[in-house]
């Protein structure tokens, strides 16, 4: 079974009003589809979301240039090897990491559901011949553009509502805006959702250590489940005080580009609760080898997704593993195109 064509489209979702989070502002979420296609017909597809729209001929050229030559006339059963080759993880010099990294997920994760279909199974049998298909808590991830000259209290209300309408009983909140007001949109939804619904915090690592110990705090009071990337994602020192002071999980992991990153945070016990990026981290297969290390070090894990095969991949991970702890699923406006 060897693959016999490499296919890029792109797909944007333009927003109606731009996200916010502490760092950034983004107007949507587009993505480059990897499609594959075997000599005998059965297709894969894979993905590589990009956050700005001026980045995602970027990301296409390198899967057109760098990897198609690599995955052309390949037999499935080699290609992870032949990735490897591409992303130089065969070689003495270190791995081609970030940009290429990303790319290279988009093509694991085609490979990933050629096999699946070859063997007539989901992904996550391929890992864990035990597990077994369950229903998986999620999250709704939202409250971007919190309390901007558009938003207030009651439009912040409005959204906890819906969100557990629809079945939420965890939501993630942005933060790292205002300490004062972010604490009033944290205590403004614990008052619509009571104490039955999780809620879950991010500050996008904008905080210092000091900032983040007396946000950390006003979050124990309201009985918040974890505060993610409070501080930069690399101060490891600064990660275990807090954790070591606040009662508030610590959770993380987006950032992290190599296994080596989680294992030493895994190890060390650096945070409460792993966060992979299946994109971030280089596709379906790195992210299972991280998996792999929370089962042995009993850490729980939670997906990070903000993208569309990325949640079909990330539901395929937390299924293989008893350490899935919940998943994220991002609330926004806008519909997904093809992009000329």
């Amino acid at each position: 079974m060897k693959i016999k064509t490499f296919e890029t489209i792109l797909i944007g979702s333009n927003y109606d009003i731009p996200a916010r989070d502490a760092t950034a502002t983004w107007s949507g979420v587009y993505s480059v589809i990897v499609k594959l296609e075997t000599d005998d017909g059965v297709l894969g597809f894979g993905e590589v979301e990009v956050y700005r729209q001026d980045e995602i001929e970027i990301y296409q050229s390198i899967l057109e240039n760098r990897f198609k030559k690599y995955i052309i006339g390949a037999h499935i059963s080699e290609s992870q090897n032949i990735l490897d080759k591409a992303l130089s993880r065969d070689s003495g010099t270190s791995p081609m990491i970030g940009a290429f990294a990303r790319a290279a997920a988009a093509v694991d994760m085609a490979i990933l559901d050629l096999i699946g279909k070859k063997m007539n199974m989901p992904i996550y049998k391929l890992w864990n011949e035990n597990a077994i298909s369950r229903p998986l808590r999620a999250y709704a991830s939202g409250f971007f553009e919190v309390l901007n000259s558009s938003r207030s209290l009651k439009d912040v209300a409005k959204e906890a509502e819906t969100y557990v309408r629809l079945g939420f009983t965890a939501m993630k909140i942005k933060i790292g805006f205002d300490i004062e007001k972010d604490m009033k949109v944290v205590q403004t939804i614990r008052d619509v959702v009571g104490d039955k619904i999780d809620l879950m915090v991010d500050a996008n690592q904008v905080y210092s250590v000091e900032t983040a110990l007396k946000v950390g705090k006003k979050l124990d009071s309201l009985d918040v489940f974890w505060f993610e990337e409070p501080i930069s994602a690399y101060n490891f020192d600064g990660l275990k005080q807090l954790k070591k002071n606040l009662q508030v999980k610590i959770a993380g992991g987006e950032s992290y580009w190599t296994v080596r990153d989680f294992e030493n945070v895994i190890k060390n016990s650096i945070l409460d609760i792993i966060q992979i990026d299946v994109i971030n981290i280089g596709g379906l297969t790195e992210a299972r080898k991280i998996v792999a290390l929370t089962e042995e070090y009993d850490f729980p894990f939670a997906p990070h997704i903000f993208s569309t095969l990325n949640l079909a991949a990330s539901i395929q991970l937390s299924t293989s593993s008893p350490n899935s702890e919940i998943i994220e699923y991002i609330m926004g406006d806008g519909v997904w195109k093809h992009r000329d």
